[in-house]
């Protein structure tokens, strides 16, 4: 017992690191210990009807301040972002045959009224691009998953604004 103690005891608290961002203001973000990832905790920033969006950084220390702006220039668009994300997600159920609570195909005011955005990503592509992630999910109206419990993944490439999408779990 004494080594679970000493082994999974409170560990080193994440570090805090603020930046600024013209369009963002000053932003306030956590990094776990050992790890890359910077978490956003203020300001929480909404998209669109979502909030509570989790926002994450994970490019190398020296990209951070472009990954910010990356990230402020999605944020700035975001009416165009959710709805291509929206498109995206619309045309995912419509290749998996997916219906409604009632057993209609699923329409654009499904996927915009039961759509959830859980977290965006900004972080390094293979090309060495940057690259801002989109993630959420679709349910029915009765609350039930949709697209077989996957995730939606919309990716956007930082220099050209094109957006690639894919499923994810």
């Amino acid at each position: 017992m004494r080594f679970l103690k000493k082994h999974f005891g409170k560990g080193t608290p994440p570090e805090r690191v603020e930046m600024e961002e013209e369009r963002l203001g000053p932003c306030v973000f956590e990094r776990e210990a050992g790890e890359d990832v910077l978490r956003l905790i203020s300001p929480s920033l909404s998209f669109g009807r979502h909030e509570g969006t989790e926002v994450e950084i994970e490019v190398p220390g020296e990209q951070t301040g472009e990954a910010l702006r990356c990230l402020a220039g999605v944020h700035d668009r975001q009416e165009t972002y959710l709805r291509k994300f929206y498109e995206g997600i619309l045309s995912f159920c419509e290749e998996w045959e997916e219906t409604d609570s009632e057993g209609n195909p699923v329409t654009m005011e499904l996927v915009e009224r039961n759509s959830s955005l859980f977290r965006v990503r900004v972080k390094e592509s293979w090309t060495g691009n940057l690259t801002v992630s989109l993630n959420g999910m679709i349910f029915d109206d009765r609350q039930k998953d949709l697209l077989g419990c996957h995730s939606v993944v919309m990716e956007i490439d930082g220099e050209t604004g094109e957006v690639e999408y894919d499923l994810e779990g």
